[in-house]
C-alpha cells in the first residue's frame, strides 16, 4: 500500500544445509567421512575418491589406462564408438559400464580376448551395457573371462560372433547374468566353479559349436554348467546347434525355469545333457521345447511339472515361426493364453 515496513518487521530468510549422499551405500553420510578423514577427496569436489567416475576417452585414452588408475568402487565409463584392445584386473573391484550396446562395441585384438579377471581373484566386478565382439581364443573365455571367486554381475551385454571356448565365463559365488544376448558364437556362456549363479531373462540365438574338445567330454553351444549351484530363468534359446553336445550342458545342479528353446538345437541330445549322476541333475519347470533335432534330454531329468514338447512347433497363422516364439519375441497375446491373438 506504499507504507514503508517497520524495521522491526524485515524479514529473516534462514536455511539449512543437509549433506545426504552415500555413494558407495554404508550407511554413513559421505560428506561427514571426507571431514573426518576416514574417506579421501583428493580433488575437493564433495565426491569421495572410491565413487569417481572414469571416462574413456575423455579421462583416459584407453580403458586399460582407466582400469589402472581406478581404485575400490570406481565406475569407468566407456564413451560411444569401438575399442580394440585386451584389458586385465587385478585386485579391484570396479564397474565397467559402456553406453549401451548400440554404441559402445570393444573388439578383441586378433586372437586374444576383451577382458580377463585372474582366476585367483577374491573380487567383486560388475559389467554393463557393452557389445562385445572378435574374442578367438581357445582356451578361457574368448571376449570376457571373469575368473576368480568373487561375486560378478554381467547386464545388458551382447556377446556377438567370438569364437574359441566361450564368449563369457564366469566364475563366482552369487553372480549375476542378466538381459544378455548371445548371438553366432561358438559357445555362449561358460559358467563354473560358483555356488548361486544365476542367469535370467537373457537370448541365445544360432550358436553353434562344430568341435568336441575342451570342458569335455561334450562341447554345449549355449551354456555350460561345470561344479557347482546353478539357476536359469525366463531365457530363450533359438537355432543352437552343437555337433557332438547340446544347446546346454550340465556337470553341476541346475534348474531351469520358464525357457523356451526353439529348435534346431543340439547334436546328440536336443536341449540338455546332464552328465555324472546322481551328483549332477537338472530340474525343469514350466518349459517349453519345440522343434528339437535329436532326443531333447539325456541325463538326470527332473520334472516338476509344467513343461511343454511341441514336436512340430505350433504354427496357427502357418507363417513359418513358431507361435509361442513369436509371443515371447512381443507379438500381441493380449489374454496371455499363448496364442496369438491374430488366430483367436
Amino acid at each position: 500500500d506504499g507504507n514503508p515496513v517497520p524495521a522491526c518487521q524485515s524479514t529473516v530468510r534462514r536455511a539449512i544445509i543437509e549433506w545426504s549422499a552415500d555413494c558407495n551405500n554404508d550407511g554413513i553420510v559421505d560428506y561427514g567421512q571426507i571431514l573426518s578423514g576416514e574417506l579421501i577427496d583428493a580433488n575437493g569436489d564433495g565426491i569421495p575418491d572410491i565413487c569417481e567416475e572414469l571416462h574413456v576417452p575423455a579421462d583416459y585414452p584407453t580403458i586399460q589406462g582407466a582400469i589402472d588408475a581406478a581404485i575400490d568402487g570406481n565406475i569407468i565409463r566407456l564413451g560411444a564408438g569401438e575399442f580394440v584392445e585386451a584389458c586385465s584386473i587385478i585386485g579391484k573391484s570396479i564397474t565397467v559400464r559402456g553406453s549401451g550396446v548400440s554404441t559402445t562395441t570393444w573388439r578383441a585384438p586378433i586372437g586374444g580376448k576383451c577382458l580377463e579377471i585372474a582366476d585367483g581373484s577374491t573380487i567383486g566386478f560388475e559389467l554393463t551395457d557393452i557389445r562385445f565382439v572378435g574374442g578367438n581364443l581357445a582356451i578361457n573365455g574368448s571376449a570376457v573371462d571373469a575368473g576368480g571367486s568373487g561375486r560378478k554381475v554381467v547386464a545388458r551385454c551382447d556377446f556377438v560372433g567370438n569364437g574359441g571356448l566361450a564368449a563369457l565365463e564366469v566364475f563366482g559365488n552369487n553372480s549375476i547374468i542378466e538381459y544378455c544376448n548371445f548371438t553366432e558364437n561358438n559357445l555362449g556362456l561358460s559358467a563354473a566353479v560358483a555356488t548361486n549363479l544365476t542367469v535370467r531373462h537373457c537370448r541365445f540365438t544360432d550358436n553353434a559349436q562344430a568341435g568336441t574338445k575342451g570342458g569335455g567330454p561334450w562341447v554345449p553351444a549355449d551354456i555350460d554348467f561345470y561344479l557347482g549351484t546353478f539357476l536359469l530363468e525366463d531365457s530363450i534359446f533359438i537355432g543352437s546347434f552343437s555337433q557332438g553336445g547340446a544347446s546346454i550342458r550340465v556337470v553341476a545342479q541346475a534348474e531351469a525355469r520358464r525357457c523356451a528353446f526353439f529348435g534346431p538345437v543340439g547334436g546328440t541330445a536336443g536341449v540338455a545333457q546332464i552328465y555324472y549322476a546322481p551328483t549332477s541333475w537338472l530340474k525343469t519347470l514350466d518349459c517349453y521345447v519345440c522343434g528339437a533335432s535329436k532326443p531333447t534330454f539325456s541325463g538326470n531329468l527332473l520334472d516338476l511339472g509344467g513343461n511343454t514338447i511341441d514336436a512340430q512347433c505350433t504354427d496357427c497363422d502357418a507363417d513359418g515361426q513358431a507361435d509361442r516364439l513369436q509371443i515371447l519375441l512381443g507379438a500381441s497375446d493380449k489374454n496371455g493364453n499363448l496364442i496369438l491373438d491374430s488366430c483367436e
